[in-house]
């Protein structure tokens, strides 16, 4: 395994070294640096505008409400996103552009170690999914010109899941179970893998597509143009244990429907549907066997707002919504039944103080919904937490 730390919930002192090596030695103890400005509410914790990179850990990156900019690898392309973080809410993974070879790496994240490089295996990768303590963690690796689905442990490193390519050659996985013994993804049809089976078929052939799994691996969701009925329109789907497809359905049976993230228990799935309107406006949506269909709002009435990631329990849904407050701009939202649908810049804001908002899309969020991880408008990864809220 690589490892590379790059400019992460920090900052080093402006020396010569850290210009020009990329590098310093990890701080210990009371000599943690802090980024410069306030102390007394949440700060954006970044470095990545200084145009290096330093070897450094964020020792107290939770103890604060906080946007923190995990920067890139070696001064690498701003073309980065974390797209998953672990139910524990403390690593994060996602995509990483590399500045050493311009290559995009998948990587992991803690507050201990920084960002990692997961392997420098292939022209690319990416990391999509990670298991309940950051032990495991899934995506897809780009070998020969073609994407093949991976599944990393700190024991085992990259193995590529190599049965489980598609009838293109390629594979993706997209979702693992919280011990890491599942895995679910895309090979020209859905797939379930384990290490007993290896890659097995789900129903919906190639038109249909996996987005998550739950904690325990008995419920995986996503999309599928191949229910009976719905063929004229993408329609959410949710697969059970032996692989069958059961229909989500359509949103007030008019436009597409996509199912993105489900609870650890499978009960709650977010995502995103076409509404009744002529301008068939995309909608957040949470969805249960018992409720059907609830939609989640817009950002004052900005008319836009897809789900990508909920909390263990479906009380908390995070993604990407036009602001209406901020002209209409794409932003990071944080959803509750109590507050409604918020800005990340907001819910931090609501523990503290922040300057400016600078979220563009929510991917992901921890188990118990303090915890959320996206993508930057300046095309960082970010963790923003907001500690016991």
């Amino acid at each position: 395994m690589t490892a590379s730390v790059v400019s992460g919930c920090g900052a080093t002192t402006d020396s010569e070294q850290n210009r020009t090596s990329g590098q310093t030695p990890l701080p210990n103890g009371d000599s943690f640096p802090r980024i410069s400005g306030s102390t007394d509410g949440p700060e954006v914790l970044s470095i990545s505008e200084s145009g290096y990179s330093c070897h450094i850990a964020c020792r107290d990156a939770y103890s604060t409400p906080a946007i923190l900019d995990l920067g890139r690898l070696n001064g690498g392309r701003n073309s980065s996103y974390a797209s998953a973080i672990s139910e524990d809410g403390k690593v994060a993974v996602g995509e990483v552009n590399d500045g050493g070879d311009g290559r995009n790496r998948a990587f992991k994240w803690s507050s201990t170690t920084g960002m990692v490089s997961l392997s420098n295996m292939g022209w690319s990768s990416a990391a999509q999914a990670v298991n309940s303590d950051g032990s495991v963690i899934v995506g897809s690796v780009a070998i020969d010109g073609d994407a093949v689905a991976f599944r990393w442990s700190a024991q085992q490193g990259m193995v590529l899941l190599t049965n489980a390519r598609g009838p293109n050659n390629r594979s993706a996985a997209q979702g693992v179970s919280a011990d890491g013994s599942v895995v679910v993804g895309n090979a020209g049809h859905p797939f379930r893998w384990t290490a007993a089976t290896g890659m097995k078929p789900m129903d919906g052939g190639y038109l249909s597509y996996v987005h998550g799994l739950s904690a325990d691996g008995s419920r995986a969701v996503g999309s599928s143009l191949s229910v009976p009925g719905e063929e004229e329109h993408m329609a959410a789907v949710y697969w059970d244990a032996d692989g069958h497809m059961h229909p989500i359905g359509r949103f007030k049976d008019t436009g597409m429907a996509d199912a993105t993230a489900v609870s650890a228990n499978g009960q709650w799935v977010a995502g995103f549907a076409q509404d009744d309107s002529a301008e068939k406006h995309n909608v957040a949506i949470l969805w249960s066997e018992q409720t059907g269909f609830q939609t989640l709002g817009w950002l004052h009435s900005g008319g836009y707002a897809r789900a990508y990631g909920i909390s263990s329990d479906g009380t908390v849904v995070v993604g990407n919504a036009t602001d209406g407050a901020y002209h209409g701009h794409g932003t990071g939202f944080r959803w509750t039944h109590e507050s409604g649908m918020q800005s990340i810049t907001e819910w931090v804001q609501a523990g503290g103080r922040i300057t400016r908002s600078l979220v563009n899309q929510a991917t992901g969020v921890s188990g118990d919904g303090n915890t959320i991880v996206g993508f930057l408008h300046d095309g960082d990864p970010f963790v923003a937490v907001v500690p016991g809220r």
